[in-house]
């Protein structure tokens, strides 16, 4: 999986470039976002390309939330698809984790 990482003063933005997050490459995607929670304890994830989410690309996501905010830190979700919001509402997961309507929006809610 190759995401592309920008850093906006000190939070990291994962973009992941992929249309679905699911256990084909969940593996590879959690070694990614691990080393992106390690060089930062605030992430945004853009799900922008994403249009699919399994239960091992939420496990992936719950993972590094659990991550962040054991060491102080947090994490924002943007760029939601109809079909991958429709899932996080769901199993709740937009309970767990703030999810933004844009990249912008996840940014500012750090500051």
């Amino acid at each position: 999986m190759e995401t592309a990482i920008e850093t906006h003063g000190e939070v990291a933005v994962f973009d992941v470039p992929h249309e679905s997050v699911d256990a084909s490459n969940a593996n590879d995607f959690k070694k990614e976002l691990k080393a992106c929670c390690e060089s930062s304890k605030k992430v945004v994830l853009d799900l922008g390309q994403v249009q699919f989410v399994d239960s091992a690309g939420l496990g992936a996501m719950v993972w590094a939330f659990r991550q962040l905010s054991g060491d102080g830190g947090d994490m924002r979700i943007c760029n939601v698809n109809g079909s991958v919001r429709a899932l996080f509402e769901l199993v709740r997961m937009h309970k767990l984790l703030s999810v933004f309507e844009s990249r912008e929006d996840a940014l500012k809610s750090f500051q």
